[in-house]
């Protein structure tokens, strides 16, 4: 008599993408013809998942239907059941003939009605063949069902092991596993199929989880979205791809995006998520690796350098601020030669306390500007106004990228002069700040400028020659302003000059010696000392103080 109903057959490991398929349309209860004589009852069940085949004593038939060990039966094959259910060590299974049971777990439908969990007692069988239990319909005893874990892809889905390789094979998008574990292999989440040791799937493959939340085990920070949340990109623009409220994913970095916190995806290099839209699951506390924006109605400033606090008469007790500071300022303006920005900042209270200028890098926010003028000598003198986002440059021509200046910045110049850039093997006109003994900007840089008509000092080829080693002929201008040191610091203009000016000399004192003494300064760069030498001498106002009587 021949069977109406048909079974594919396939390796577990073949619904996985990591076996072959076994084969196709092979015949469904090949014995249940038989096994019916005997049976009082009969009917049909309906897979709701993929299903392995038992013997009665709950060993798997490793051969069914010439399957293989790992053969299964599919999803929404009907079969023929013959008896009634049947509970062996604890599971309850429906014989479907030739001593060959199926779990009713995975089945859906029994005789084409939906299937719900059993209240009823499950009748015994022969004791000859099966060990029996029995559940009551006494609620306080009835056996807990358990609730599982469930993924659904969103796109078709490599299988990988425990290290993270794979022979890629595909499962494909929309089907559902049952998983009970969501490790991290090489710093990417996945998660492992239930009841396979060595079978993983990607976390980015998933798309909808279902069940209680599982535990990422790892050392890395994740975050669990708490809403269906959009990936962004790092402007903050976003092509509304949503990842679904529960997914747990690896983030390694927080930053602001304009004044919103946003995680960084971890290894990917543009996507993002708002941090509101989570809740952090393992790993270390993420701090922001950037600020929250400045509004244009506030000045910030960040020191790349120490710094010295003054009053403003340019007198310092010598506190000391450190560098990488932020600080809130609110005015710019001279004191002596020098450009101070006056702190106005909850942190470091007081109404007069200031910071030079040159030892400012970032400046955020609303671009002040001086509110007096520069004491007047004989030196020119000129305001820039940044064109493009930029960094400042010293003597050698090496770019220094904790000083950027971005676009509108405007700064007192009072040169202009062809510097060698090595790394371009060129030599390009620049702009030397007023503020900064070795500062300069690209003139390519500068998109405006006012005051003083100002000139190239040098050639390009002056600026190639300055690089080669200065030998001690080129030192002897340089020699001659440190031999007046010792009568400088004698004279009156010295002595009673601001306390900020005497450092200034000072320090350019000790930065001219130490260039004159090494045997590999450039050409340029004792032009460079002996010019700084120079403006810190003439800069010296000191006078005596003069009896009334």
């Amino acid at each position: 008599m021949k069977l109406s109903h048909k079974l594919i057959m396939v390796s577990a490991a073949a619904l996985m993408g990591v076996s072959p398929l076994l084969g196709a349309a092979q015949s469904v209860n090949p014995v249940a013809q038989a096994a019916s004589k005997s049976s009082s009852k009969k009917g049909t069940i309906t897979l709701s998942n993929n299903a392995y085949v038992y013997h009665k004593n709950g060993k798997r038939d490793t051969n069914y239907a010439g399957g293989g060990k790992n053969a299964v039966i599919a999803k929404n094959i009907t079969l023929k059941y013959v008896g009634k259910p049947i509970t062996i060590n604890g599971n309850e299974y429906y014989p479907i003939g030739g001593n060959d049971y199926v779990k009713a777990a995975n089945v859906g439908y029994k005789d084409g009605k939906a299937v719900t969990p059993s209240t009823s007692k499950i009748p015994t069988t022969d004791k000859t063949t099966v060990k029996t239990q029995t559940l009551t319909t006494n609620k306080s005893t009835k056996k807990a069902v358990s609730k599982k874990t469930t993924i659904t892809l969103n796109h078709n889905a490599y299988i990988y092991n425990s290290k993270g390789k794979t022979d890629k094979k595909l499962v494909k998008k929309g089907q559902t596993f049952t998983v009970d574990q969501l490790t991290d292999i090489g710093g990417k989440l996945f998660y492992r199929i239930k009841g396979q040791k060595n079978q993983f799937i990607k976390n980015a493959n998933v798309g909808t989880v279902n069940g209680p939340k599982i535990t990422p085990a790892t050392k890395l920070t994740t975050v669990t979205l708490t809403h269906n949340a959009y990936i962004y990109n790092g402007f903050g623009g976003t092509k509304k791809k949503v990842i679904k409220k529960g997914k747990t994913i690896i983030v390694d970095r927080l930053m602001y995006i304009d004044t919103t916190l946003y995680y960084k995806v971890g290894g990917q290099k543009n996507q993002f998520i708002k941090m509101a839209n989570t809740t952090k699951e393992t790993g270390p506390d993420l701090k922001p690796s950037n600020h929250k924006p400045v509004p244009d109605t506030m000045t910030v400033i960040t020191l790349n350098h120490n710094a010295y606090v003054y009053d403003g008469n340019g007198k310092s007790d010598k506190v000391l601020l450190k560098k990488g500071q932020r600080i809130t300022v609110d005015q710019l303006k001279y004191i002596g030669s020098k450009l101070y920005y006056r702190i106005a900042d909850k942190n470091y209270p007081g109404d007069d306390q200031w910071v030079k200028k040159a030892n400012v890098g970032i400046i955020e926010g609303k671009q002040l500007k001086p509110d007096n003028s520069m004491p007047i000598n004989n030196t020119p003198s000129a305001t820039i106004t940044v064109g493009n986002d930029t960094y400042v440059y010293n003597g050698r021509g090496e770019k220094q990228t904790t000083m950027p200046f971005t676009a509108g910045h405007t700064a007192r110049v009072s040169e202009m002069k062809y510097i060698w850039i090595p790394d371009e093997n060129k030599a390009d006109l620049f702009y030397k700040l007023a503020s900064d003994k070795d500062g300069y900007v690209k003139a390519s840089d500068v998109s405006g400028i006012t005051g003083d008509s100002l000139s190239p000092v040098n050639t390009e080829q002056e600026a190639k020659d300055d690089t080669v080693i200065a030998t001690k002929s080129d030192k002897q201008d340089l020699q001659a302003e440190l031999d007046k040191e010792n009568d400088i610091k004698s004279s009156d203009a010295y002595k009673f000059a601001s306390e900020s000016l005497r450092d200034t000399y000072d320090s350019d004192a000790d930065a001219a010696d130490e260039v004159n003494s090494s045997s590999v300064s450039s050409v340029a760069e004792v032009k460079n000392a002996t010019q700084n030498l120079e403006d810190a001498a003439k800069a010296l106002d000191g006078a005596s103080p003069t009896s009334n009587n």
